[in-house]
């Protein structure tokens, strides 16, 4: 058994994954939409909200798009506009990751169309674009 402890970057070594407001939010706190992001892949990708009412909880992305985004289990309360979200092509438990280009750190942004098999211990997006 090998641990890798790594800095999950995008793309390359000094670059953070994005942090992005919502544009358009939901009720159910099952979808929402954040424009311009690189696309997700469904059951691979994290959801990380770092600012709103649903502050530091994360979920699993089981239908992702390069805008519109959709959970399984719900965010606790309302997803609104304005809220921040990080999301990476990454989760917690057995997943598909990507190195980045100078094989330093964890691509948070790859498709996933080449990848390793890793089970991933513990998610760390808080910091994420800061």
């Amino acid at each position: 058994t090998t641990l890798i402890k790594a800095p999950i970057v995008k793309d390359t070594i000094g670059t953070a994954p994005e942090r992005k407001a919502c544009t358009t939010g939901s009720a159910d706190g099952l979808t929402f939409v954040v424009a311009a992001i690189d696309t997700t892949v469904s059951n691979y990708s994290s959801a990380y909200c770092s600012a709103g009412a649903n502050r530091g909880q994360y979920r699993k992305i089981t239908t992702g798009a390069v805008a519109g985004q959709t959970v399984l289990v719900p965010f606790t309360y309302d997803i609104a506009v304005g809220d921040i979200f990080c999301i990476a092509n990454i989760k917690e438990g057995l997943a598909h990751v990507d190195l980045d280009t100078q094989f330093q750190g964890i691509d948070s942004s790859p498709a996933l169309a080449s990848y390793f098999v890793v089970y991933v211990h513990e998610l760390n997006l808080e910091e994420a674009g800061k």
